[in-house]
């Protein structure tokens, strides 16, 4: 089809449209005598109805400590496959509720908002499943069971601080994250001057937190208030300040902001919300059906009729109509997708290895990859040999020794090398030697 065939059709089906359209707005004005009896119809109709008032439902005022709005950005989250509210009770067990796989096979993402959580000794064993199988949890809470406290602090009697003001400024650790100003959270609950009060904000220990633990979040002094922790295929996400996903705060700039980082360090997912009806339920905030309204006009017209009584609406389905005919000469010539030249797969780890390298190597930071050799040895004897470990001692040590059946006396030099030399600088060789002794654990461990 040529452009002068095209431009032809695209002005004749112009011309119809403003026809049919002027026809039918012809068509939809009554007659003068149509007109006079309709009026004298309304008139009589108005003056035998009797109008009853709507009732006025009063508006229910928004509780800030509730966790609606967060509910509701996670239901429009991008990364949100499914979400629902569970709860559990003396008849119902959280694997009741909460399954370890789902039909479109992404991982589970368990949520719990609360001043407390104490779940009963069953689901607290089922969650830490639920987390080793390949799924997710985040939980904020301002008091925590102590099976959670021995595994995320366990280097500490003392696993938590306070510290006390009307206000916290929040700020992310990863310099992806990291805000300029810092993120402000006030205390929602005021006093007589409508002013914040005093409030013990929870921390966390950071001498005492579990050595695979990621410190993501922190208040002023660099207290740590967020922590993720890497278990079996899955992982935790622990928040002391529960405040911080009340709809006080996610309400505003900054508190949506701090949602949405502290979840973008999850997988898309389906989302299992325990809910507590407690403080911070996600019922707390709902918002009340519409007010009745009662209409002004009652009309048996069209639609089509309606349409073009509005001049707005007249002239925006005109455009529609026109745009529809234009996509339709246009896309009339059938087009196939470029298909792109396959390109050679290409092995980019050892590129990638090299780069590393290079890094730490200009920096001169040997202290920096002992503390990651260091992370990954450890790692690898808690996964393998299931020896769960706070401080080094001769007991930890002796029980490494029998499960791997690697000599004692290079298990010692292996921890006393990290020990001593990850907060000091070491030579190239120092570095080399400990790498060779820790390659010879691995591929000589039973």
């Amino acid at each position: 089809m040529n452009n002068r065939k095209k431009y032809i059709i695209l002005g004749a089906s112009i011309v119809f449209v403003i026809v049919v359209l002027f026809l039918v707005n012809s068509l939809s004005k009554p007659s003068k005598g149509n007109a006079s009896s309709s009026q004298n119809e309304e008139h009589i109709n108005d003056s035998t109805i009797v109008e009853e008032p709507f009732e006025k439902i009063p508006q229910k005022k928004i509780n800030p400590n509730g966790t609606h709005f967060l509910y509701k950005l996670l239901e429009r989250h991008q990364h949100t496959k499914s979400i629902q509210r569970i709860q559990t009770s003396y008849y119902a067990s959280l694997s009741e509720k909460l399954p370890l796989k789902n039909e479109n096979k992404s991982p589970n993402i368990y949520i719990s908002v609360g001043e407390s959580f104490n779940l009963e000794s069953e689901d607290n064993d089922y969650l830490f499943d639920f987390v080793y199988d390949g799924n997710h949890a985040v939980i904020a809470f301002e008091s925590l069971h102590n099976e959670f406290i021995e595994y995320i602090l366990p280097n500490s009697t003392t696993p938590f601080y306070v510290e006390a003001d009307t206000v916290v400024g929040l700020n992310f650790f990863h310099p992806t994250f990291k805000q300029k100003n810092k993120l402000l959270l006030k205390n929602p609950t005021l006093n007589y001057h409508k002013l914040p009060k005093y409030k013990n904000w929870l921390v966390l220990n950071e001498e005492a937190l579990n050595n695979e633990a990621i410190e993501l979040a922190h208040i002023e002094n660099m207290s740590t208030v967020c922590i993720k922790i890497n278990y079996g295929k899955g992982s935790f996400i622990f928040h002391s300040i529960p405040d911080a996903f009340s709809n006080a705060f996610v309400a505003t700039k900054d508190g949506k902001k701090h949602a949405e980082i502290i979840f973008s360090h999850l997988p898309k997912g389906n989302y299992y919300w325990h809910e507590n009806y407690g403080k911070h339920s996600t019922y707390r905030g709902e918002s009340n059906p519409d007010k009745l309204q009662k209409p002004k006009e009652f009309s048996r017209a069209s639609p089509l009729q309606y349409i073009l009584k509005v001049p707005a609406l007249t002239i925006a389905l005109v455009l529609s109509i026109i745009g529809l005919i234009l996509y339709m000469l246009i896309k009339s010539k059938r087009k196939q997708r470029i298909i792109p030249a396959i390109e050679n797969n290409n092995n980019t780890s050892l590129e990638f290895i090299e780069v590393i390298a290079k890094l730490y190597q200009q920096q001169n930071r040997h202290d920096k990859i002992i503390k990651h050799i260091q992370h990954n040895f450890i790692t690898f004897i808690k996964q393998r040999y299931y020896i769960q470990f706070g401080e080094l001692d001769e007991t930890v040590i002796q029980k490494i020794h029998l499960k791997s059946g690697i000599d004692l006396e290079l298990i010692n030099k292996i921890f006393i090398d990290l020990e001593s030399n990850k907060n000091k600088n070491i030579s190239d060789q120092q570095l080399i030697q400990l790498y060779q002794n820790i390659e010879y654990f691995h591929k000589n461990c039973i």
